[in-house]
């Protein structure tokens, strides 16, 4: 979690590009590493035999919250401007 926020943390602050895109990249595999360990600590602290659907309701936010608005928010950016 510590390098995600120390490449992302930088990058409104540089107008060199390769510096923002290698930071980017940095951004997006340090999050991508971090996010399957958060999502088994969080199944470890339910019930044995309620693993199943805690992993599909946290399957599910994951869709609705993060995934799904995604479209909808760029395209309302690219709209605005």
């Amino acid at each position: 979690m510590m390098f995600t926020f120390l490449s992302s943390a930088p990058i409104p602050f540089i107008t060199n590009f390769y510096a923002i895109i290698l930071l980017f990249w940095c951004l997006c595999f340090f999050s991508g590493a971090f996010q399957p360990v958060m999502h088994g600590i969080i199944l470890n602290l339910v019930e044995y035999d309620e693993i199943t659907t805690a992993n599909s309701f946290a399957n599910m936010c994951y869709n609705i919250f993060g995934y799904f608005p995604a479209p909808l928010v760029y395209g309302a950016i690219y709209d605005a401007g």
